[in-house]
């Protein structure tokens, strides 16, 4: 095949145009569902077909010809009476002459010569065909009748050399064209083209192989028109100007085409059309029509062949034009083709070059005109256009063509009337073939920023929200995420409340996949009352309601919440019924919501079967509630994990299973990869016992909650809005130094406005403590803006205790410039404080205490442990977090520091260091103590200056570490060998144990906070005399000090110590690009290397820290 595209190739990965149109503009395809109670196969039919004889149903086979016939090729049927075989007529049925307004209301049919002329058919089911044509045409001849051709239809198979073979003999016997139709033919009529309702009736079939057809709400509209129409053009036809009944012949053509009616029907319809047009011989009616069938025949039936066609009758009529509006047709219909030369697999000849050249000289023509300058800008806009398009296949190309096209759109802004929407729909779609093209995006703004200046903000908007859906598919979720948010900006307005739903759900949707849950989950609550709204205003917008509501069922699940996922399943239960009454139940319901259902109980079970074991114990309320449901697999999981096995054979869904089955069934469930999707276990809440937490920046925020719903909606608005002021910061100027930060949220009686709150330091249980008073009212509006004020700057002082500027805390004023849109867009979304979606759930039942009220059949927890307790793990990603680290050598592969996808819980801060209370505490040295011949272990003291600020970040470390550090939570390095002209130097790296960080699953990315410390004594003799002492007993302890300043002495504080038994003590030339000790290494080091050791990894650290300067 030829490489210059004038061929179309093949392609392996089959381009469907009619599923590609369906899914971009579904409301232009048929609504209606089509339900089988049997499918009829082509061997089933070829077998009825082959078996009419044995059965006696001749006159059946030729009323079922009879019928074809009418449909398929001409409506003005004459049917025959007396016996089977054509009887005196020597006929089986023949065309009879009709009016021209009677054939104008034709569509099905291929030959309106019929019209006039008269034809004959012929119908047969004996296996020996070749005589009975040949007897069936000499008696049709014999009758003398002008008959200008003769159609011969049977069952048998009929090979392509035997029929035209026949045919030629036959025609040039008897001087009248013969045409034979074989069971292929039959078959492609039934099955292809629709026709399975009169093969059921005429043939006598199973009528269980009938469509039933459930007609949808836009189809039940298109019905009616249709049919007025039709009627119109019956009744009227003589009455009407023939240019409007062109008109109303395309409008029917277009409304069958979108009831997805058969692609005989639909052509026929506009063949009418085209038929009208030619007689008034207005060439722009001619044109739009022509092109309506192109544009229909390839985005619907894919037929390549009809645009092909048609392309070479509009070029004939408009190539010549010097109007730039004539040729765009001829463009799009160009671009048609081009795309199919490289996606379709059609071997048949395009001439896409020819043509595209023929096009461009026109255009080029009309662009130097510029006494014409909008016509001589559409034309260069069209030739931009041309150009785009073959870059998709020959990407070099893009560029010089987006570069022209924004040339275009900054010249458009001085050219009134010029219709700037064509250059955005064609950027729109070039971002869909040409995603990863640099200078798109600066072409794309260049579009917003016209269209915004010339159009109207909210079309901005809208452009914006459609490259942030791109941005999607992409998997470029930090860039939909601004995208959203400035196009929120544009669409604020009540008219364009159903763009904004957009927004929220495509917000939604990213929060959810970059681990922001609560952001997600606040922007599906104000999407889903948004729609609400629209729907109680105008009827419409059922479906996203349920659809925002199933989307919080799944957010819940992967925050851990099963009441609260119970909570909207319900509230969907009660609304999808609401919907039914209320008549729209078509609109509400997609093909895929039973999967969906499906998948909700499923994954609902598999967050029950993580249960701990001690939350078992409170949950024997459940199997009834998930009942209540229809929940069975949930209920299923739970009674198993309560050890009922024989209520779980109950269950429709397990019955008839061994016990052991269900066991490997659930184990399966429980191991499989997309649990990891989910908490490590469900969250319930008790009344001295709520915990809501969230991964920001890799830093694990939790707040405790007492039992109030004022303390509940807090909490969650809280957290949504800090997650969506810092959604886009993984990449930004600030680095998190907390792996947790606690909050913990209760009731104030005594407090009638605003929360109050108070920070601690890192000794307390609590980093801050906030008091809620019962009820925080909102309203009016000016009290919303005082909370939202409060709860920003609130969030903001959290962020500069969990983070630190690369550029100082100076930096974060430009930090906060730039992030105006997200914090406009975090103040949005603690909209959920006054959302009565959010209050009805706060008050539900949403705490275990909620529930002593059991049902009847409340259910105790039987089994002693665990149901999976015996059982190993599967799981691969556990079994690699025992294995020994090993570090890489070289730089960092690239996908390893793209962070443009990464996930906020892919991320893990690994820190024990509080960086404020460390610099507060000024760590001056180190200090050892030992007692020879003694049991007792080495000391290791850590300096500081103030005593309070040591002894605060001690408790800390022992909240964590315990008085024994058993996990070796706490590291330790002792670097040694730093400087050749000082061999007793060494320093002293704290911190959290890297090892560590690497038993958290899904983690791409490690945040180490260590502090480090260079030590200069003259003599190494008692670091030697500590690491020998350490050496021999295995164990050492680790303390503050603090120094006297009056005396200048050591005060040791041996209360705080803490036993270790892991310490890292290495060489500073062992140390390579890629060891977490690198932080023990600065670019000014001259360390010592011992001889014979070529290319120590020490060095590649120093080059990295010298092109760094740190």
């Amino acid at each position: 095949m030829k490489e210059n595209g004038n061929l179309i190739k093949t392609n392996p990965k089959r381009f469907s145009p009619s599923q590609f149109m369906k899914n971009r503009r579904p409301e232009k395809f048929s609504d209606s569902k089509v339900d089988f109670q049997k499918e009829l196969s082509r061997d089933r039919l070829e077998y009825h077909l082959e078996t009419l004889t044995s059965r006696k149903q001749e006159y059946e086979f030729e009323r079922f010809c009879t019928l074809l016939v009418e449909k398929e090729l001409c409506p003005n049927i004459m049917p025959q009476t007396g016996p089977t075989g054509g009887g005196d007529s020597k006929v089986d049925t023949e065309t009879h002459p009709v009016a021209d307004s009677i054939a104008a209301s034709w569509y099905d049919g291929l030959c309106r010569e019929a019209k006039e002329e008269r034809w004959a058919f012929a119908f047969s089911t004996k296996k020996q065909w070749i005589p009975k044509v040949r007897s069936d045409v000499e008696k049709i001849a014999s009758t003398g009748r002008e008959y200008k051709l003769i159609y011969f239809i049977s069952n048998q198979f009929i090979s392509d050399k035997k029929r035209a073979t026949i045919e030629d003999e036959l025609t040039k016997k008897y001087v009248i064209p013969v045409r034979i139709l074989d069971r292929n033919w039959i078959v492609d009529c039934v099955l292809r083209k629709g026709r399975i309702d009169i093969a059921i009736d005429a043939l006598g079939l199973d009528s269980t192989y009938k469509r039933k057809r459930i007609l949808g709400t836009r189809d039940r509209e298109r019905e009616l028109e249709l049919e007025k129409i039709d009627d119109f053009i019956l009744s009227q036809s003589k009455a009407i100007t023939k240019y409007q009944l062109a008109e109303e012949l395309l409008r029917t053509a277009i409304l069958s085409r979108e009831l997805e009616r058969s692609q005989n029907e639909v052509y026929g319809r506009f063949d009418r059309a085209i038929t009208i047009a030619k007689e008034i011989g207005y060439k722009p009616q001619m044109i739009r029509i022509k092109y309506a069938k192109a544009w229909t025949g390839f985005w619907w039936y894919e037929d390549i062949h009809i645009v092909d066609s048609i392309y070479s009758s509009i070029e004939t009529l408009t190539l010549s034009s010097t109007d730039s509006e004539d040729l765009e047709r001829l463009t799009n219909l160009w671009i048609i083709l081009m795309g199919a030369s490289h996606n379709l697999n059609n071997n048949i000849s395009l001439s896409i070059d020819d043509r595209a050249a023929k096009l461009e000289s026109q255009l080029k023509t009309i662009a130097k005109k510029v006494s014409r300058p909008n016509n001589a800008m559409y034309a260069r806009s069209l030739l931009a256009t041309i150009k785009l398009t073959k870059a998709i296949i020959d990407r070099t190309k893009a560029e010089d063509a987006l570069l022209e096209i924004n040339k275009i759109f900054k010249k458009s802004k001085i050219l009134k009337g010029f219709p700037i929407s064509i250059l955005t729909n064609i950027i729109i779609e070039c971002a869909e073939f040409l995603p990863d093209i640099l200078i798109l995006d600066k072409v794309y703004e260049t579009a917003v920023a016209i269209t915004e200046e010339n159009i109207s903000s909210e079309k901005a908007g809208e452009l914006l929200l459609k490259r942030a859906y791109q941005k999607i598919k992409l998997d470029k979720p930090y860039d939909a995420l601004s995208l959203f948010e400035r196009a929120e900006d544009k669409i604020s307005d009540r008219e364009h409340r159903k763009l904004q739903i957009f927004a929220l759900m495509g917000s939604c949707y990213v929060y959810e996949n970059v681990g922001l849950f609560w952001a997600a989950r606040s922007s599906a609550i104000l999407a889903t009352e948004m729609a609400f709204s629209e729907f109680n205003e105008s009827g419409s917008g059922a479906k996203y309601v349920l659809r925002g509501l199933r989307r919080l069922f799944w957010l819940e699940l992967r925050l851990g919440r099963v009441l609260q996922a119970l909570f909207w399943k319900k509230l969907a239960i009660g609304i999808s019924q609401s919907f039914g009454v209320a008549g729209v139940a078509e609109e509400s319901v997609d093909e895929t919501d039973n999967e969906e259902e499906v998948e909700q109980d499923y994954f609902l079970g598999l967050l029950l079967l993580k249960s701990n074991f001690e939350d078992l114990h409170h949950v024997g309320f459940l199997p009834s509630l998930l009942g209540k449901y229809d929940l069975l697999y949930s209920r299923g999981a739970i009674l198993f994990a309560l050890g009922y096995d024989e209520e779980v054979l109950k269950i429709s869904l397990f019955q008839s299973e061994p016990i052991q089955n269900i066991l490997d069934f659930f184990i399966k469930c429980k191991n499989q990869p997309g649990a990891n999707d989910l908490p490590s276990n469900p969250v319930f809440f008790y009344n001295n016992h709520a915990l809501l937490h969230s991964s920001v920046l890799g830093v694990n925020i939790m707040i405790e909650i007492d039992h109030s719903s004022t303390s509940l909606k807090l909490s969650e608005t809280f957290l949504s809005s800090c997650e969506a002021l810092l959604a886009s910061s993984l990449d930004e100027n600030l680095i998190p130094h907390k792996s947790e930060y606690e909050i913990r949220i209760t009731l104030d009686s005594e407090l009638t406005e605003l929360p109050e709150y108070k920070f601690y330091d890192s000794g307390a249980k609590y980093s801050l403590e906030i008091s809620v008073p019962k009820d925080i009212s909102l309203a009016p509006v000016k009290k919303r803006n005082i909370f939202q004020s409060w709860l920003i700057q609130l969030i903001l002082q959290v962020l500069v205790r969990i983070v630190y500027f690369k550029d100082g805390a100076e930096s974060i004023g430009p930090f906060l410039k730039n992030k105006k849109q997200t914090i406009e867009r975090a103040t949005r979304i603690s909209d959920i404080m006054v959302s009565s979606l959010e209050e009805s759930h706060s008050t539900e039942k949403l705490w275990i205490e909620d529930h002593k009220e059991s049902p009847a059949c409340y259910y105790k927890m039987r089994r002693t442990k665990i149901w999976d307790a015996e059982l190993e793990t599967t799981n691969s990603d556990q079994e690699k977090s025992h294995k020994p680290i090993k570090y890489g050598s070289g730089e960092s592969p690239k996908e390893l520091l793209d962070i443009s996808n990464l996930k906020h819980t892919q991320r893990h801060v690994e820190s024990l260091i509080d960086i404020e209370l460390w610099d507060v505490a000024e760590w001056r040295g180190t200090g050892f103590q030992w007692e020879r011949n003694s049991t007792k272990p080495p000391l290791l003291f850590l300096l500081f200056s103030d005593k309070q600020s040591a002894v605060s970040i001690f408790k800390g470390l022992q909240n964590r570490s315990g008085l024994i550090d058993h996990q070796e939570l706490i590291y330790i390095a002792i670097i040694r060998g730093i400087s050749r002209a000082n061999p007793s130097f060494y320093r002293l790296i704290v911190g959290s144990n890297p090892k560590k960080a690497f038993e958290h699953i899904g983690v791409k990315q490690f945040i180490f906070a260590s502090r480090c410390i260079t030590m200069t004594p003259k003599t190494s003799t008692n670091l030697d005399e500590f690491i020998k002492q350490y050496t021999e007993k295995g164990i050492y302890l680790i303390a503050p000090a603090y120094v006297d300043s009056p005396q200048n002495i050591m005060i040791p504080l041996l209360e705080f110590a803490i036993q270790k038994k892991a310490l890292e003590i290495k060489w500073a030339w062992e140390i390579g690009r890629n060891d977490p000790n690198m932080v023990g290494i600065l670019y000014n080091d001259d360390p010592i290397i011992p001889e014979g050791i070529k290319n120590p990894p020490v060095l590649e650290v120093l080059r990295f820290k010298k092109m760094h300067n740190k």
